[in-house]
């Protein structure tokens, strides 16, 4: 059962990491700078980089919201399998 645990942990863990591995190409969405001669006067790479997070954010929030979901279903209906296993168990004797 302890692999089962390991599990439950790991995927909270990947979907950190896809999101961080996901943040990485700052360049690609903006410096910071705003501008092309970049002397740091201008703020329209700050606004698409923090618009770009609050949405790698709220991915984060529903994958793991669909994760806990998916999750619980399942743990449901293990508790469920083992109840009619018993069931059959006692049956046969």
């Amino acid at each position: 059962m302890c692999s089962h645990r390991r599990r439950l942990l790991v995927v909270p863990a990947l979907l950190c990491a896809i999101t961080s591995l996901v943040a990485l190409p700052v360049d690609a969405v903006g410096d910071g700078k705003g501008g092309p001669n970049r002397n740091g006067t201008g703020t329209g790479g700050d606004s698409v980089l923090s618009a770009r997070v609050v949405q790698l954010y709220e991915d984060a929030a529903l994958a793991t919201e669909r994760y806990e979901a998916g999750r619980q279903e399942a743990e449901a209906q293990r508790a469920q399998a083992l109840r009619i296993e018993k069931l059959l168990e006692r049956e046969r004797r």
